[in-house]
């Protein structure tokens, strides 16, 4: 009993393994895309105006969880006096990174005609998307002046990240779309079969069972009613109480034949249902 129940069942597992192997590549198999790892830069285009040339740079554009990217700033003061009270801050959406090190890295003030780079690490900590580093600066140099700059886009990619689900879910709905339909047809098939099995082995049962008794018994009815209408109706009367007694007795012999060959009557009508026993008594063998 056992091994007659591992044996049914092993096809069922082999199936549930197989459409699993077909999720996890559908899953994991990549997308050909043109996006490709480079290196960002970005740079101030107001520094023609103010002398002040503001860039960062980043290694490559393309990350996954937990990766260190290294961001350098580097901001050239070409003017003859120097640059105070130098304000630095990063926006950095699905990164890591330390404010704190950061400020260290840039100086208050920048000396005239020098250069200052910062080196600054980010650990990227998003699983997936797309994102963009904002930097932003002010000093003073006779007036206050601001600006900034962005880098990107940074793509975060993993396995589980946000694209291999898209991707997954999009490659797995033409296979349970064309499943559904399939099994949708599947069924319509099956009921036309049964349909036309009714129709092969049971219709022509049905026409044989009404050739022997129905048709008898409404032909028998016809006569009947006919009789009665010549009876009742005319003047003189065109039938004898005696040919509505055969009718209706003969009548009754087909029904009660009808009952015990095939062992019961159904009626369309209740009333006509409800009347069938008691007028059945009627007529009997022993009468």
């Amino acid at each position: 009993m056992w091994k007659r129940f591992s044996v049914a069942r092993k096809p069922a597992a082999l199936s549930v393994i197989a459409v699993l192997a077909l999720c996890v590549v559908l899953f994991l198999t990549p997308e050909k895309t043109d996006f490709r790892s480079s290196a960002l830069f970005a740079r101030d285009a107001s520094s023609k105006d103010t002398h002040v040339d503001v860039a960062a740079h980043l290694d490559r554009s393309i990350l996954t969880k937990d990766d260190m990217a290294i961001l350098e700033v580097n901001i050239q003061n070409n003017n003859p006096e120097p640059l105070t009270d130098f304000h630095f801050s990063i926006a950095a959406p699905g990164f890591g990174w330390n404010p704190e090190e950061a400020k260290t890295e840039i100086p208050d003030t920048v000396a005239a005609n020098s250069a200052v780079t910062a080196s600054i690490p980010l650990k990227a900590l998003a699983n997936s998307g797309s994102y963009n580093i904002s930097i932003f600066y002010s000093w003073n140099r006779q007036s206050r002046y601001s600006s900034a700059i962005s880098l990107g886009p940074l793509k975060m990619a993993g396995i589980f990240g946000q694209d291999n689900w898209s991707r997954f879910l999009a490659r797995l709905t033409l296979p349970i779309v064309l499943a559904g339909l399939g099994y949708y047809f599947q069924l319509r098939q099956k009921t036309r079969d049964e349909r036309q099995q009714v129709r092969q082995n049971i219709l022509p049962l049905v026409m044989s069972l009404a050739e022997r008794h129905d048709m008898p018994i409404v032909t028998s009815a016809r006569i009947l009613i006919g009789h009665y209408y010549d009876l009742t109706q005319k003047n003189p009367p065109a039938s004898s109480l005696d040919e509505v007694s055969f009718d209706a007795l003969f009548l009754l012999k087909r029904m009660d034949y009808l009952r015990r060959d095939k062992g019961q009557i159904f009626f369309q009508d209740n009333a006509a249902e409800a009347r069938w026993p008691p007028t059945r008594g009627l007529y009997s063998e022993k009468n």
